[in-house]
């Protein structure tokens, strides 16, 4: 029996949903797991006093472009533990590990296998050199490519299919924990591509994460076709296929796309989706989609399309069109909805049953006209700029969806949160195993919030953190403290395929 511990949390409502747990209890955390639960009498190096608090196991975000400190800290405050980068993904994943190890992170973090990235590898010719040029965010490298060469969205040979597997399988070998598709940024891969893709994810056990290839912007198309060739991939490769963002993807047909999905599901085929409470999307502006030939084609009135840096809704296509030219990799917001924030059809789509949630968070960047910014400061200085959706996803889900609107119960929203994205790779990531739950053993990440004083942050600019997180653990490790950021605290760790 533990007679003394690392850290002791007393008085708090303890709501874990892999254990169906909703109780006032005690927990003990030492060497940074969950030692025991409800023991009274023991001592602790800290205790911390949760009295009308609500703890939970830390979020997880399947979906976060945000892979670098100021994004962990914010996401911190969002109440997140554990964030990954499998929609872009990264290559090589080497590369990528290698950089967040040396930086330090204050939340877990993971890459997959990037389709895109490792596609622009083959059809662009990079060699060593051109890969060490780009970025190190996966995200901004992304952009880099897109504005360099156009090669990567053509369709590829049998012989360079077969090559960008090969190097897709690499980048497994090398502690990528699924494959990312952005299949809607090259829309001109050829569906048997898809589908190698998916028997390599099905040979090793890895999820897909798939933006789709037909999206709500397209003229002529709906979003169904795009799902159906994702259920189909599924189908005849027994593949786990995980569609990104459907609240943007399948915004035009939203209840067709839902009884579409869930009854695939209910016929056994391995899909899910994810959700982020916001009824505009961000990208970069040179995104193919975002064409203004294909937006004026399909009735999309320029002003859906907000730039970051300025904060105003573009007055024509002719300024798309010329921003795209001048910096295709700038990031920009689309509205989807007529009321992004608080509409009823965009509450109907957050009720879609087993999605769980998952941000999409972007990195900050500068306004227009500011120059260089240090993003490392904290509090945030001024002239940066983000999609909410990067300080809060899960705060607002909690607030807007159970709080204020009763939409879904709470321990809903954490199990859509928790448990949910941690089954989501169990299968091929054993330490997932520890996550998503505050079990006896389990990984001690976990977040204590008060529902009440939730305050999910709203603004472009400027970005601040969202407010109702009290304290948040990773590994046991204090980050956030009586509601203050630790800045010196970097206790986040790459989890990884072979993972104990």
């Amino acid at each position: 029996m533990t007679t003394t511990c690392d850290i002791l949390i007393t008085g708090g409502r303890l709501i874990d949903p892999q254990h169906s747990t909703d109780e006032i209890t005690t927990i003990a955390i030492s060497q940074g797991r969950i030692a025991s639960l409800g023991e009274q009498s023991l001592e602790a190096d800290r205790v911390i006093d949760a009295s009308g608090k609500i703890i939970a196991p830390g979020f997880i975000d399947v979906h976060s472009h945000a892979q670098n400190i100021p994004g962990h800290r914010l996401q911190a405050f969002d109440g997140v533990t554990t964030t990954f980068e499998m929609e872009a993904g990264a290559s090589p994943v080497a590369s990528a590990l290698e950089w967040a190890a040396s930086e330090g992170r204050p939340l877990n973090y993971g890459f997959s296998a990037g389709w895109l990235h490792t596609r622009a590898r083959v059809l662009e010719n990079y060699d060593d050199d051109a890969l060490a040029a780009l970025p190190d965010l996966p995200l901004d490298s992304m952009g880099v490519i897109s504005a360099q060469g156009s090669l990567w969205n053509a369709p590829a040979t049998a012989e360079q299919r077969e090559e960008i597997i090969r190097l897709l399988e690499e980048q497994l070998d090398a502690g990528a924990i699924g494959i990312g598709v952005l299949l809607g940024y090259a829309a001109e891969a050829e569906p048997a591509e898809l589908m190698a893709v998916a028997e390599l994810g099905a040979r090793r056990n890895m999820p897909l994460f798939v933006h789709t290839r037909i999206g709500p912007m397209l003229p002529g198309k709906t979003p169904l076709e795009g799902i159906e060739e994702l259920l189909e991939a599924s189908l005849a490769t027994g593949a786990h296929i995980h569609m990104c963002h459907f609240n943007s993807s399948a915004s035009s047909h939203p209840r067709e796309a839902r009884e579409k999905i869930l009854a695939a599901q209910a016929e056994g085929v391995r899909f899910t989706t994810e959700l982020y409470p916001y009824g505009f999307s961000s990208t970069v502006i040179g995104a193919g989609f975002l064409d203004p030939e294909i937006l004026e084609a399909a009735g999309r009135p320029p002003g859906i399309i907000t730039p970051v840096a300025t904060g105003q809704p573009a007055e024509s296509y002719a300024e798309i069109a010329r921003l795209r030219q001048e910096d295709p990799s700038q990031l920009c917001l689309i509205r989807y909805y007529q009321d992004p924030w608080d509409g009823a059809d965009l509450a109907e789509v957050m009720s879609l049953p087993g999605a769980l949630f998952a941000s999409d968070a972007m990195p900050l960047k500068p306004l227009q006209g500011q120059g260089e910014v240090d993003i490392m400061q904290w509090p945030l200085p001024e002239g940066v700029s983000a999609h909410p959706r990067s300080t809060a996803c899960f705060t607002r889900a909690l607030a807007w969806l159970h709080r204020d609107r009763g939409l879904l119960e709470l321990s809903d929203v954490i199990a859509r949160s928790t448990v949910m994205p941690a089954q989501l790779l169990r299968g091929a990531i054993p330490a997932m195993e520890r996550k998503g739950h505050l079990g006896l053993g389990a990984d001690a990440d976990l977040v204590i919030f008060d529902l009440e004083a939730l305050q999910p942050n709203t603004s472009i600019s400027p970005v601040e953190a969202s407010r109702g997180v009290e304290h948040l653990l990773v590994g046991g490790t204090p980050v956030i403290s009586d509601g203050e950021l630790l800045t010196g605290a970097l206790p986040g760790g790459a989890v990884l395929p072979s993972n104990p």
